[in-house]
């Protein structure tokens, strides 16, 4: 038994022997032990991706079902292997991920603080442009052309009207006379309280009255002297001599009122328009005219008589001459 056993062990041991030889002959016939750039080209040959440091990749492990390429194997040793690729994740893709949502986050932050800021400049302008426009606003109203108006004494509200239109204060003369005709006579309550205050009690408001007769008087005397002298018996007007009032009622030719005031304002004077004391100022007889002597100076006053009555004189002529 110990001889066969012993022939037994020698047998294992030479065939394990020629085994080797075999497996080492068969790999040097074969180039031997390939090198890590050999086998990394030969497995880009077979059709394996080798993965990229910087390239993204998956954490888990990747299985690729590659055929193997026909070699110098036996027809039968052909088959199709199952080639497994462990990839582990790599430490500097980790990194980039980092970096990238660092670089978001400040990259997020910086077009806030753009949007921030491109709001501030854009309320900055829109007042800016505010305050332009409003400076604008004032010198357009500064640059506006004052323009004043004098009514004079006597004048009527065509009158005025007439001048408020050249002047270009209103567009129709004859709409804003109408529209001042629009109007009513009322109690003035704060009025009646000042005359109150002021004449304290009928015998003030006598005194009060005594003062104005004072002042009136010489007018009145002037224009009434001056009518006489120049008119009386002429038989082209006649006039009335009043104890109080305002005016003076003058009657001229029939159809020469009006004229007779157009020729006084030609000449300078302006007089209460011709038919003032008739409704509507429509006199059926154009001739009645309503001296106003209480305004004017003395000295105006006088020039101002003088050139009525020469008016009167030169209408009346031509009416009578036909």
């Amino acid at each position: 038994m110990s001889v066969r056993f012993k022939y037994y062990l020698r047998g294992c041991g030479l065939g394990i022997l020629v085994a080797s030889l075999v497996f080492i002959v068969s790999l040097h016939a074969h180039g031997g032990a390939m090198s890590d750039e050999k086998a990394m080209q030969r497995a880009s040959e077979l059709g394996m991706i080798m993965p990229d440091d910087t390239q993204t990749q998956e954490a888990e492990t990747q299985t690729t079902e590659l055929p193997v390429k026909e070699t110098n194997l036996p027809d039968t040793q052909r088959t199709t292997q199952a080639v497994t690729q462990k990839v582990p994740q790599n430490d500097t893709q980790k990194q980039t991920e980092r970096d990238t949502s660092s670089e978001q986050n400040d990259t997020s932050k910086e077009s806030e603080k753009k949007a921030e800021e491109k709001k501030k400049t854009q309320d900055s302008q829109k007042k800016e442009e505010e305050k332009k426009k409003a400076q604008e606003t004032e010198k357009e109203e500064t640059k506006k052309e004052k323009v004043s108006i004098t009514i004079k004494g006597g004048e009527v509200c065509r009158e005025i009207a007439q001048d408020l239109q050249e002047k270009g204060l209103v567009k129709d003369a004859e709409d804003f006379r109408k529209y001042m005709q629009v109007q009513t006579i009322g109690h003035d309550k704060l009025n009646q309280l000042r005359h109150v205050r002021f004449f304290k009690d009928l015998d003030g408001l006598h005194a009060h009255m005594r003062k104005h007769a004072d002042i009136l008087r010489p007018k009145f005397e002037l224009v009434l002297d001056t009518l006489d002298k120049e008119l009386s018996g002429l038989g082209i007007g006649e006039w009335t001599k009043p104890h109080g009032g305002y005016f003076i009622s003058f009657d001229s030719l029939d159809g020469c009122a009006k004229a007779i005031v157009a020729r006084a304002k030609e000449a300078g004077v302006v007089l209460t328009g011709a038919g003032a004391t008739y409704p509507y100022g429509k006199d059926p007889k154009d001739s009645n005219i309503r001296i106003a002597p209480s305004f004017p100076t003395l000295e105006d006053l006088g020039k101002a008589a003088q050139v009525f009555v020469l008016c009167v004189k030169l209408v009346s002529v031509e009416k009578l001459l036909g």
